[in-house]
């Protein structure tokens, strides 16, 4: 610890320009004192005040007129049950449940294929009914990416279709769909065709990741004719369908009577496209007086 004299503080005052022994202009105090506050320039025009949303999860919900869906439904139904009893017979031992000879697991791995060799499972592929669907869902994703500003100028509802891939699920037996994302793809969706009591809900995982605060799940249970639309690299699940009443239902037949049925689609393309989904909306200013 120091001091300093009187003395020493004039001294230091002096040189630091705040003396008071010069007045203003002074031509003994070299050359006069600046001015001790000079003027700013002027500041640009300011921002209105905004509240951003950084790296938002987008998710459409939307459902068709329910005169339609049930029309469209019941197409859909019949051509999967038709599709799945012709499965039936070149597949071999079916069982209930998600075990390896699961009815939607083996369907699935069916599908998988014919995704890789550039086709679709039959249903799907020939079906009227499957393509009024796929027209509806290359609608959902051409609004869900208009939405987000993320639309490119020469994009259709033509174009989009012509990038959508579709396969069926068909949940009974309390199986399941583990936690996946769709990396090939630039918008990700599904559309329920039938979704009786005990249906497994569809999860969402919190894109922020599993670490507090974070770790959160949005848990949404289906309707017939409903639309969910995401983004591709959302992990995403299907609960247990074991059905209203289980042990009646794990008795039933391998099937589609009882089954919680589901269309999902992917648009190909960029998996990216919707990573940064930040958007921003006015605030009041008289919120932050």
């Amino acid at each position: 610890m120091f001091t300093l004299s009187l003395i020493q503080w004039h001294i230091i005052g002096a040189w630091w320009g705040g003396g008071t022994d010069c007045a203003v202009g002074d031509a003994g105090c070299g050359g006069g004192a600046a001015p001790s506050s000079p003027p700013l320039p002027p500041l640009p025009e300011q921002p209105e005040p905004r509240l951003a949303l950084l790296w938002a999860t987008p998710v459409l919900y939307s459902s068709l007129p329910a005169a339609a869906a049930l029309r469209l439904n019941v197409e859909l139904f019949h051509a999967i049950e038709s599709g799945v009893a012709d499965f039936r017979k070149t597949s071999g031992p079916l069982s209930r449940g998600s075990g390896r000879n699961g009815l939607n697991e083996r369907l699935f791995a069916l599908q998988q294929q014919q995704h890789d060799s550039g086709t679709m499972w039959e249903p799907m592929l020939y079906s009227a009914a499957a393509e009024k669907l796929r027209v509806r869902m290359a609608e959902h994703a051409l609004g869900y990416l208009a939405q987000l500003g993320r639309a490119e100028k020469n994009e259709t509802v033509a174009t989009l279709a012509n990038r959508i891939f579709m396969w069926v699920s068909i949940h009974e037996g309390c199986s399941a769909h583990m936690p996946h994302v769709h990396e090939s793809s630039s918008v990700s969706g599904v559309y329920y065709v039938h979704v009786p009591p005990g249906s497994g809900s569809l999860v969402l995982e919190d894109s922020r990741g599993a670490r507090t605060p974070f770790g959160n799940r949005v848990v949404h249970e289906p309707r017939a004719g409903e639309f969910v639309v995401f983004p591709p690299w959302l992990i995403h699940h299907v609960q247990s369908t074991c059905g209203g009443d289980s042990k009646k239902a794990n008795n039933a037949a391998v099937g589609v009577s009882g089954a919680r049925i589901s269309i999902s689609f992917n648009v190909a393309g960029d998996w990216t496209r919707t990573a940064d989904s930040s958007i921003e909306i006015p605030v009041d200013p008289a919120l932050l007086q």
